[in-house]
């Protein structure tokens, strides 16, 4: 067989990669993920028959994310993130250090429950004004927003959408899951937090004067913060049960938006909604085409094998898959290796080591460089924004201290 559309197919999705993160000529991102599949079934790679068939699959995650992002939003415009961000002001009593642990708990408990990419869309700015309040050193703070977006990933599986890209449709009951990722989890944010508590302690030295403003919260806030915390039990079930979690999100979402919206005063209009980044649903879309081709041309079939290598029980194996999916997620970000990885393991149990290892590597893989992860790349777009200067050898330096010990922690810890 003709190694051409092998190299043709490998080719595309690297472009497509690298402009995704790159984003030349300031296009947004999902549009060089939606022209990398178009290109695969304009030149013969992929049939649109079998792109039809490869979206199809990312029905559950498509709804997961829109599920997320719309709770995400109505958190946002009953301003409860800015009241979780004033509540660790409170609680912190003037320590820069304790305020630190506070808002880093914060970011644990929001990406558990909605997802590390609102912990890096919505919370980062939250916490941009609260620093800006209180007048302290703000890259502990940054930074901690970025780093447990991936810290706290592996908590539950809808954590990180990656998790459910990894899973395809096989998500194990909540009880496995916590068995296998548990002792990994706490490790990994036990050690993010100490090591950029380490990092940065002369930032963390001092105290702070100012006190809370404690944002007005209306009827409206108080029926969506019931909503999202029934639509996290609703989740916390599925889970358990094995029912898909996406739909389940976004039928909670839908609840929780309608009541909000109902109980919300006269005087509020539909434009002060938050605008929300549907563009990751095509983005999404675009990949799974591209690596449906690139698995279809026998692009993935190397990676099996040499993963296949691996599937031990030992724990240098653990170490060695952890390592070669983080190396795999900060070169070519985490979402298409997440996609080329579940094929890889495709026939493996979902309960073994080795998978649990894979999973890690997706997770926490990103904290090293700002290419890693989807929720890195729109954290460094806000800070930007937002006048803080964010470099690749800034990042990369506070990853290589923090980011490469709690993967390490966490492969040791993998069951």
């Amino acid at each position: 067989m003709s190694e051409l559309p092998l190299v043709c197919s490998a080719a595309i999705a690297v472009a497509a990669i690298i402009t995704m993160v790159t984003r030349p000529f300031g296009w947004p991102d999902w549009a060089f993920a939606a022209g990398g599949a178009l290109l695969v079934m304009v030149v013969g790679l992929e049939s649109p028959e079998h792109a039809a068939l490869a979206i199809r699959s990312g029905l559950n995650v498509y709804a997961f994310l829109a599920g997320i992002m719309l709770l995400s939003a109505v958190a946002e415009r009953e301003r409860l993130f800015d009241l979780m961000a004033d509540w660790a002001l409170e609680l912190a009593r003037g320590s820069t250090a304790m305020l630190f642990v506070m808002l880093f708990g914060v970011c644990v408990v929001v990406t558990a429950m909605l997802s590390n990419d609102t912990t890096a869309v919505v919370l980062t700015p939250v916490f941009i004004a609260v620093l800006g309040r209180a007048r302290v050193a703000a890259a502990p703070f940054l930074y901690a927003s970025a780093f447990v977006a991936n810290a706290a990933s592996l908590v539950f599986p809808f954590s990180n959408p990656a998790n459910l890209l990894m899973l395809a449709g096989r998500a194990p009951a909540l009880g496995p899951w916590m068995s296998g990722f548990g002792f990994p989890s706490v490790a990994a944010i036990v050690v993010t937090l100490l090591g950029l508590m380490a990092y940065f302690r002369s930032d963390l030295r001092g105290s702070y004067t100012t006190h809370p403003e404690w944002p007005e919260i209306r009827s409206s806030g108080i029926l969506a913060a019931v909503g999202i915390a029934a639509t996290f039990c609703a989740m916390i079930w599925a889970a358990m049960a094995g029912v898909a979690l996406g739909f389940v999100a976004l039928a909670g979402a839908g609840v929780t938006l309608t009541l909000a919206r109902l109980a919300a005063r006269s005087g509020d209009t539909p434009k002060d909604f938050p605008r929300i980044a549907w563009g990751v649903l095509p983005l999404v879309a675009g990949l799974l085409v591209v690596v449906d081709a690139l698995d279809r041309h026998g692009a993935l079939r190397f990676l099996s094998e040499q993963l296949s290598l691996l599937h031990t029980s030992s724990v240098w194996a653990s170490i060695a898959i952890v390592g070669a999916v983080s190396a795999g997620s900060n070169a070519l970000n985490n979402l298409p290796v997440a996609l080329s990885v579940a094929h890889a393991f495709s026939t493996a149990p979902i309960t073994s080591r080795a998978f649990h290892a894979a999973i890690i590597g997706v997770d926490l893989g990103p904290n090293i460089f700002t290419t890693g992860s989807l929720s890195t790349l729109l954290w460094m777009r806000i800070v930007r924004d937002a006048g803080h200067r964010v470099s690749f050898r800034r990042f990369a330096l506070v990853g290589l201290t923090v980011g490469i010990p709690s993967l390490l922690a966490a492969a040791l810890c993998v069951r």
